[in-house]
């Protein structure tokens, strides 16, 4: 890339990320449109052998762009591809955690059927509880499709394209557009708690 088209690229990531800081919806969507297909592709070039089987790509993919949103705020955007170096590098951190959490839980190993249930400690579910009441708590706060497309997607862990079909979005691509928004407003509703 010659040193025009850099500076021309540069400003046109700087530009979308002023006008996102501003409110700009449609600025939001077209940086997701542009980068979503090098999210896309980075994800499946670091997703292999193992790591296939514990994270799915769009669901990878959504965890950068989500993070993307909430990071933006403060993001500075000093080389072209600074944008997408910090989206990698969130894709391979979560695919880290994922291997890192496998290895911990260690080989899965049969009990006997008179095997007492190991349930979490009365803490642990206290904790969960509140967790639980925390999100949905938030939930509540946003807008009736907002709600509709996260619990479609986290609770009954319905496909991009089923969402689309059921919500009468013109596309699965649409879809996910729609839930990283609705999931950026999630997380913002569960920060100001």
């Amino acid at each position: 890339m010659n040193a025009s088209a850099t500076s021309e690229a540069l400003e046109a990531t700087a530009d979308l990320v002023a006008r996102i800081r501003g409110g700009d919806q449609a600025a939001l969507e077209m940086l997701i449109n542009r980068i979503l297909p090098s999210l896309r592709r980075m994800g499946h070039r670091r997703l292999t052998g193992h790591t296939r089987s514990l994270l799915d790509i769009d669901d990878l993919v959504q965890d950068a762009l989500v993070s993307l949103v909430r990071r933006l705020p403060h993001f500075e955007c000093h080389t072209p591809g600074s944008l997408l170096a910090y989206l990698q590098r969130v894709i391979v951190n979560r695919i880290i955690d994922a291997t890192r959490k496998r290895a911990s839980q260690g080989e899965w190993v049969a009990l006997p059927d008179d095997c007492a249930e190991q349930g979490a400690s009365p803490l642990q579910r206290v904790i969960d509880n509140e967790e639980m009441l925390r999100y949905r708590a938030a939930l509540l706060r946003l807008k009736p499709r907002d709600r509709q497309l996260i619990v479609m997607r986290l609770e009954h862990r319905l496909t991009y394209q089923e969402i689309a079909t059921q919500l009468g979005v013109p596309s699965p691509n649409a879809a996910r557009v729609a839930l990283i928004r609705a999931m950026a407003r999630l997380v913002s509703a569960l920060e100001t708690d």
